[in-house]
C-alpha cells in the first residue's frame, strides 16, 4: 500500500513547469487516507511526510521510468539481463527471497521484476544510448582506438618482439605468446581510449597515430614499472568500429572525487546521460524542496 500511495503523489511532483521559490499545493490535501481511532493522515501528510525526510528516491525513480520509456524499449535481451539479474537475486535469499521482496513493499515477485530489477537493467542502459547519440562529441573526447599491445619486462626479449612486430604480416598474438609477460596485454585486438589507464608514454604515441596497422617504430618504455611495450595501432578511425567504440566508452570510468580549479567534480558518464537526457526533454520541478533535495544528492539534477 506504502508504495502505491508514493507512486501516486511522485507522478505528481514531475514536468509540471520550471522550478521557483515555491512549494507544491497538493490538491485535495485534508483528504483522508488513513484513519486510526482520531488520528488521520491525509494527502498533505504523505507529501509533507516525504519531503521533510528528504526521501527523493520515488521520484528518482519515477524519473528514471519516463526516460527509459522514451529511449529503452524492453527487448529480449534486456529481458534476458534482466531474467538472470532476478534469477540472481533469488538464489542469494534463498527461502528469504520472498520476504525481501516484500519487506522492500511489494506484494508480488512480478511487481518486484518490474519496478526494480527490469527498470534498473534499462537503466544501466541510458549510457549506451547517450554514447550512440553523441558518438561524434565522445570518440573526439576520449579518442578510442584499436591498438595491439605486448608488455614485456625484459628489454633484449621487448627488442626481438619489436624486430618481429616490424616483419609484414607479423602476429602479434604469437609474438605476444613468446616474448610477452602478461595475459592483460597479450597482442589482441581491443579498444583502448584516454581512459584505459594506459602509461603515458604509450598512450601518447597510440594517440598521435594517424595510420591504420602502424607499429609504433621503437619500444615505449614505462620507465616507473620498468616495463616495455610493443604496439601495433589497426583502426585510428572510431566511425570504422562504431559498435565496439560504444561499448568502449560506455564502460569507462570516470574519476569523480577529483575537483578543478573552480572545486567541482566530474560527473560519471552514466549520470552525464541521465543529465543529458533530462535536459533534452527539459525537466522542471515545481517545488523548491524537492529541488533542493534532489541537487544536494547529485549535481546531476542541476538546471
Amino acid at each position: 500500500m506504502k508504495k502505491k500511495l508514493l507512486a501516486v503523489f511522485c507522478g505528481c511532483l514531475l514536468f509540471v513547469g520550471g522550478c521557483s521559490d515555491a512549494t507544491t499545493q497538493v490538491k485535495n490535501d485534508d483528504k483522508v487516507l488513513v484513519k486510526i481511532g482520531d488520528e488521520e493522515i491525509t494527502k498533505g501528510d504523505i507529501y509533507d511526510g516525504l519531503v521533510a525526510k528528504g526521501n527523493v528516491t520515488p521520484i528518482e525513480q519515477k524519473m528514471n521510468e519516463i526516460l527509459v520509456e522514451k529511449l529503452v524499449p524492453v527487448t529480449d535481451e534486456i529481458e534476458k539481463e534482466a531474467q538472470e539479474t532476478l534469477k540472481s537475486y533469488k538464489e542469494t535469499y534463498g527461502d528469504e527471497w520472498k520476504k525481501t521482496y516484500q519487506n522492500a513493499g511489494y506484494d508480488t515477485e512480478e511487481a518486484f521484476y518490474k519496478d526494480v530489477v527490469l527498470l534498473n537493467t534499462r537503466v544501466t542502459k541510458l549510457t549506451s544510448v547517450y554514447v550512440k547519440d553523441n558518438f561524434k562529441e565522445l570518440s573526439g573526447r576520449f579518442k578510442p582506438r584499436k591498438v595491439e599491445i605486448i608488455e614485456i619486462s625484459d628489454a633484449d626479449k621487448a627488442q626481438k618482439a619489436l624486430d618481429a612486430a616490424k616483419e609484414k604480416k607479423s602476429d602479434f598474438a604469437k609474438i605476444a605468446k613468446e616474448y610477452g609477460d602478461t595475459t592483460t596485454y597479450d597482442g589482441s585486438e581491443k579498444v583502448y581510449t584516454t581512459h584505459s589507464g594506459l602509461p603515458d608514454v604509450v598512450w601518447n604515441n597510440i594517440e598521435s597515430t594517424k595510420k591504420n596497422n602502424t607499429v609504433i617504430d621503437k619500444l615505449l618504455q614505462d620507465t616507473n614499472a620498468g616495463t616495455y611495450y610493443v604496439v601495433r595501432v589497426t583502426n585510428v578511425k572510431p566511425s570504422k568500429f562504431k559498435e565496439d567504440a560504444i561499448t568502449a566508452m560506455k564502460d569507462i570510468s570516470i574519476d569523480t572525487t577529483t575537483t578543478d580549479e573552480n572545486g567541482s567534480t566530474e560527473l560519471s558518464l552514466a549520470d552525464q546521460a541521465f543529465q543529458y537526457y533530462l535536459q533534452k526533454y527539459d525537466y522542471s520541478i515545481h517545488d523548491i524542496n524537492v529541488y533542493e533535495t534532489l541537487l544536494s544528492t547529485s549535481k546531476k539534477y542541476e538546471r
